[in-house]
């Protein structure tokens, strides 16, 4: 069976957009006979540790990615709205579009009676606010730990319109071990296409490749849409000329083909329009989990669209590039190592400063545990001691068998300094008010846990995985 590997795929955790929940996601690959399968969420990689679970699960190999949005520079993009109209006015004004004193009227906000028309004429010089789409895949542990350095940084650094953008500072910083492709017609090489400015598309790609080298692909859709048909239609001559590889994808939104209206609805309440809306967003029923032979098919028929650019005689061509395209996902997915390591092996918790002659931090609880417990007992004479003693033995052996006696003194260190700072620090919260070692130490405060017959074993457990809350 001829293998294919969906390497654009949007997961239920792209919100109101993606009806792909992962371990229905993955079942259906497996029963496709896939042997590895991507996760491209828009915006962000929330998904990502889920989806790699579920993927072990059916004996499928995870390609850990993202779908990020690109824009020409952020530093100008994350500006203000006023900062960037004053550039397109210096613009419209080098250009001579418009006069000095026209320039002075916009810096100056003055009223002007054809202000509307003014401000419509130097419109060509603004900057493109538009987010577009851009696709990463992390080939191994530095590639995943450079796509989330670069997601930060984008959220950090330009957050437009609720999205973090990227523009190819970023690219370059952080490429390593990153394996790029143009996404879809939402990319900013197909909008330049689509506006018939071809250089500056292709300009932009050898930039890409510059940075990305062999890592960078050309990614073809089956989408029977002109703006599909044509930058299907330039990638081909580019990948020749330009010696980039053609990949080709599906855009996967839903898992099968009978899940269109259902996603249809998602993207209704997503936008926050009526399904019988004429003028919404909405899909072409053409983006669930395709097979090879169903990619085949599509390919097929998108191939008898090509007519604006090709003769007839063409199709061979043209199968021979999709051909290519659709061999080379399995290529790709040859290139990502299996085990890429979202969460460490080892506990990430800094280590607690112990005060000057203690050596050992679980000697250190105990002993300020117990001092508590006795000056506890002086001030509640009535408290059966033998109960408490016993009640906190069983807790500090909990703790300290589950290494987490470094974590309670840490907890205990700035919650103390809080309280030793006049900042407010509350009773405690959730399960912890079962646990007298927070009670006596003053994490928690006001609940005596054996007083009130709460469980240590809400908290803290020696069979239980995962930090207590």
């Amino acid at each position: 069976m001829k293998q294919f590997t969906h390497l654009h795929v949007h997961t239920s955790y792209s919100f109101l957009d993606g009806y792909c929940k992962p371990d229905k996601l993955t079942k259906r690959a497996s029963e496709l006979g896939m042997l590895s399968l991507a996760i491209t969420d828009h915006n962000h990689m929330g998904g990502t540790y889920e989806f790699q679970q579920e993927c072990y699960n059916n004996n499928i190999k995870p390609i850990l990615g993202l779908e990020a949005y690109y824009t020409d520079d952020i530093k100008t993009l994350s500006s203000s709205a006023e900062i960037r109209n004053e550039e397109s006015y210096k613009k419209a004004l080098k250009a001579e579009v418009i006069t000095e004193e026209q320039y002075s009227i916009l810096i100056n906000k003055k009223k002007y009676a054809g202000i509307k028309a003014l401000k419509e004429s130097t419109k060509p010089f603004a900057y493109d606010t538009h987010s577009y789409h851009i696709l990463f895949l992390a080939m191994n542990n530095t590639g995943w730990h450079n796509l989330i350095k670069m997601q930060s940084e984008a959220a950090k650094e330009c957050t437009y319109n609720g999205r973090f953008h990227v523009d190819n500072s970023l690219l370059r910083k952080y490429n390593e071990g990153i394996i790029m492709t143009t996404a879809c017609i939402g990319s900013k090489p197909s909008k330049l296409i689509q506006e018939d400015r071809i250089e500056d598309a292709k300009n932009l790609i050898i930039e890409w490749k510059s940075i990305f080298k062999d890592r960078l692909y050309l990614e073809v859709q089956p989408l029977c849409l002109d703006k599909q048909i044509k930058t299907n239609h330039y990638y081909m001559l580019w990948s020749k000329e330009l010696n980039i590889k053609l990949v080709a994808t599906n855009d996967v939104h839903y898992i099968k083909k009978e899940d269109h209206e259902d996603h249809d609805t998602l993207l209704c309440i997503g936008t926050k329009t009526y399904k019988s809306s004429t003028n919404r967003l909405s899909y072409s029923n053409d983006f669930w989990l395709r097979s090879r032979e169903e990619m085949e098919e599509s390919f097929h028929k998108s191939i008898n669209e090509h007519k604006q650019y090709y003769p007839e005689d063409s199709k061979e061509y043209l199968w021979n590039n999709y051909t290519v395209a659709m061999d080379n996902t399995n290529l790709i997915a040859d290139r990502i190592d299996k085990e890429i390591v979202i969460a460490p092996d080892h506990s990430l918790l800094p280590h607690f400063t112990l005060p000057r002659g203690e050596t050992n931090a679980a000697s250190y609880l105990r002993l300020m545990a117990y001092n508590k417990l006795y000056e506890y007992k002086n001030n509640h004479k009535d408290i059966d001691l033998k109960e408490y003693e016993h009640r906190l033995k069983t807790e500090l052996d909990v703790i300290i068998n589950r290494n987490f006696e470094e974590y309670i003194l840490i907890v205990w260190e700035y919650t103390n300094w809080a309280n030793s700072n006049n900042i407010l620090v509350g009773p405690g919260r959730g399960s912890a008010a079962g646990s007298l070692v927070l009670f006596l130490l003053g994490v928690t405060k006001n609940i005596d846990p054996i007083q009130y017959n709460l469980l240590f074993e809400r908290f803290l457990t020696e069979d239980r995985k995962g930090f207590p809350d």
